[in-house]
């Protein structure tokens, strides 16, 4: 957990975001960790900054809410020509409009190829700089590749670690979500532990609430069908997610009968591929794959269902989804994977998986649900406590408070830095 380096001096009130991915609407984890650091220290009393990579658009975006100012720049990496010339161009010009007025006290960066654009045109030289490691970058995309790896990939995968390996050097503190994504840190990229902060992720607690609303009720307007153990997992549809594992132990755990129901909410690239599996293990009336499920519903599917479930195959840095399914009084059973084990594990270690195959999963469902059948008095203390202990452990309002504390520990640790200024620049 998440612990205090103690009492500071008033904090700085202009903070520039560097990010690769979108702060506004956010749908994937790394959007809404930057959401909520933004608006969290927004609403303490500092100015909010962001320059931030989209992956279409022709012009830089800005938007602003509140103390917040949002500059969104496109570069798509599927065009690797345009994509490093819009890298040079949008973050050194955004950066010299945004500094020439008033310096920033500090930057936080978010993923690599905005901050690597700013550090190799000396930008950042005099501001204290707080790298935010989610997860390896080059094992993420060698992961989005499959088995299909060549010599191109492996080349682009190393460009990347060294990208991101330069980013982190330069960085005067790192801030990482686990212990998992700390260690990755460490091995990867050779990082002291001594420079290596960890604040938790968390959910939004005013939003992802225990249903006032009967459950079966919830179920019903849904459409969920009607007698059976309701299952849910919400995934980028993607490899590293082991949805199809999932899939494949739901087949083992329905071989006599239709028990359980499990529902797959997200998009990706494994989508159609997915849509075949369910078709050729004939499990279309045991299995639904509802695509995206819109924000304003997810809390609602969250609380309706009997069961998160969270497969993970490889790479689970955090997993947003824990606490905010749990923080809606539903208990995650998952894989023993990064930050879902840590988090697991901390409140009912019987919840963890033995591993990551199909028999490992559904042999964990089919336990757990031996466990409370005839014990509803109990099921109903464990929705319970999966609330009380989200609310004492994985909190947004936890996670901005030590963000805002390293924040002012990273600019007072830098008394030199700060003051930087460089010429206008013009933005198209």
């Amino acid at each position: 957990m998440y612990s205090s380096p103690g009492l500071r001096k008033t904090a700085p009130k202009r903070v520039l975001f560097l990010a690769d991915v979108s702060l506004f609407e956010p749908s994937s984890g790394a959007e809404q960790v930057l959401y909520q650091e933004a608006t969290g220290l927004s609403a303490s009393g500092m100015d909010v900054f962001a320059i931030t990579r989209a992956t279409s658009g022709d012009r830089v975006l800005e938007i602003r809410d509140g103390r917040i100012r949002e500059f969104r720049y496109s570069a798509d990496p599927e065009k690797p020509l345009s994509f490093f010339m819009a890298l040079l161009r949008h973050p050194p010009a955004l950066f010299n409009r945004l500094q020439h007025n008033q310096p920033f006290d500090i930057v936080v960066c978010h993923q690599p190829y905005t901050a690597f654009s700013l550090l190799i045109h000396r930008r950042l030289i005099r501001l204290p700089m707080i790298y935010e490691f989610h997860s390896p970058s080059h094992e993420e995309y060698l992961l989005s590749v499959g088995s299909s790896i060549g010599t191109f990939h492996r080349f682009q995968a190393g460009a990347r670690r060294r990208l991101e390996g330069y980013c982190i050097r330069k960085a005067d503190r790192i801030v990482v979500l686990s212990k998992y994504t700390k260690d990755m840190a460490i091995r990867y990229h050779g990082v002291s532990p001594g420079r290596i902060s960890i604040i938790p992720g968390g959910a939004d607690v005013s939003r992802f609430q225990i249903p006032t609303e009967p459950r079966d009720q919830l179920k019903h307007e849904l459409g969920l069908p009607e007698g059976r153990i309701h299952l849910l997992t919400v995934r980028n549809l993607e490899q590293r997610m082991g949805i199809e594992t999932l899939i494949e132990a739901i087949r083992r755990l329905n071989h006599n009968e239709p028990v359980y129901h499990l529902t797959i909410g997200g998009s990706g690239p494994l989508e159609d591929r997915l849509e075949r599996l369910i078709l050729r293990l004939g499990l279309g009336d045991q299995v639904s794959l509802i695509g995206f499920i819109p924000s304003e519903e997810l809390p609602r599917y969250y609380a309706a269902v009997d069961y998160f479930i969270l497969p993970t195959a490889h790479l689970e840095g955090f997993g947003l989804v824990t606490p905010e399914a749990m923080a809606c009084g539903t208990p995650v059973l998952g894989t023993p994977v990064g930050g879902t084990r840590e988090i697991l594990y901390g409140f009912d270690a019987d919840l963890l998986f033995s591993g990551t195959t199909a028999d490992d999963i559904a042999m964990g469902i089919d336990r757990t649900i031996r466990r409370y059948q005839n014990d509803q008095n109990g099921y109903q203390a464990l929705r319970d406590s999966c609330r009380s202990y989200v609310e004492a452990h994985y909190t947004w309002e936890n996670h901005v408070a030590g963000l805002r504390d390293h924040i002012i520990a990273c600019c007072e640790a830098a008394p030199g830095k700060g003051a930087n200024t460089v010429p206008d620049g013009d933005i198209q």
